[in-house]
This record gives structure tokens, C-alpha cells and sequence, in this order.
């Protein structure tokens, strides 16, 4: 599902951090991974905003609260994070899913 040797971490304009989990994707994966990957990882969905032009879920990993995203700028799958709990959560799932520094 995860390449380890394609995550990386990027810091975001607003500051806080994104987790890069999968390129060169498509708005309908997102239907098929994103239910995988928190089901994987235990996650759960707050709230879904699924349209013809966004999908982008609301998500929670323990306290911290993160979005998992489909960026069709760049054609790819991650993890915002929206505040430092969040920052946090993208480092330790960066961790968890074998990301190489």
C-alpha cells in the first residue's frame, strides 16, 4: 500500500507539516486507500468532503486531529496537519510506516 522510499515529510505555507504518501495517484483511489490506510493505521473519519473537485477527509489518529487528502495539483495521497498535534501525528506515522531520514 506504502513505499517507504517515496514518503517524505514537507512543511506547508501555513507552517505545519504534510506527510507525502503516495504520487502519481487519482481521485478514485482515494475511494479505495483512504478506508485501507485508516483502517491500517487506526484511524477514524470525522467528516468526508468528497466532490468532483476536492476529497479531502477529517481525520483522527488518537488526540490528534489531521486531513487526508487526495492534492490533485500534484496527483498525490497525504496527511496535513492542521495545528502542532497534528505536526506530531505526521511525524509519527512518518515513523510508523518506515520513512528513511
Amino acid at each position: 500500500m506504502i513505499d517507504p522510499t517515496h514518503l517524505r515529510i514537507e512543511t506547508m505555507a501555513s507552517g505545519h507539516l504534510t506527510l507525502v504518501l503516495r504520487e502519481n495517484a487519482s481521485w478514485a483511489d482515494f475511494e479505495t486507500f483512504a478506508p485501507q490506510f485508516l483502517a491500517a493505521h487506526g484511524g477514524t473519519v470525522v467528516h468526508k468532503a468528497d466532490t468532483p473537485v476536492e476529497r479531502v477527509w477529517t481525520v483522527k489518529f488518537g488526540d490528534a486531529q489531521v486531513w487526508l487528502a487526495f492534492d490533485d495539483a500534484v496527483a498525490r495521497f497525504e496527511i496535513d496537519a492542521n495545528d502542532a498535534a497534528g505536526d506530531a501525528c505526521v511525524r509519527r506515522l512518518a515513523q510508523k510506516l518506515g520513512m528513511k531520514r
